[in-house]
């Protein structure tokens, strides 16, 4: 089902990224880049959708036991700017032992995380 122009631009207008609109929407992320692009929507480029976000976010959920893909995943950025943004600041990564006995399953992850509105919950941690 596709989504409504309207509704794309929302998305992306509140923090959505164009991979999490295409998952929505049922359709491929150059589809979806393609279709803001041509509704005149200013598009981000990578390393202005990659600050979205404060470090503080990224800590957090980090913080919470989430894999630095798991963060990614929700942020909608690469797994590698994850890591990037948290050594940026000096911020101890967990050892691969750690992780393991904490980590979220997936279920668990998509239960918890994985929710409507969990950007807008994300922000209001921070602010």
């Amino acid at each position: 089902m596709s989504l409504p122009d309207a509704k794309c631009i929302e998305l992306y207008s509140s923090r959505h990224s164009c991979s999490d609109i295409a998952e929505m929407d049922g359709c491929s992320v150059t589809s979806m880049y393609n279709r803001l692009k041509s509704l005149d929507v200013t598009m981000r480029s990578r390393s202005n959708a990659n600050k979205l976000f404060p470090d503080s976010v990224f800590v957090r959920l980090y913080n919470v036991g989430l894999s630095v893909s798991q963060v990614g995943r929700i942020l909608g950025v690469d797994s590698s700017t994850v890591t990037k943004r948290l050594h940026a600041i000096n911020y101890p990564l967990r050892s691969r032992r750690v992780a393991s006995q904490i980590r979220y399953t997936e279920e668990e992850f998509r239960r918890f995380f994985m929710v409507p509105d969990v950007l807008d919950h994300i922000v209001e941690l921070v602010s």
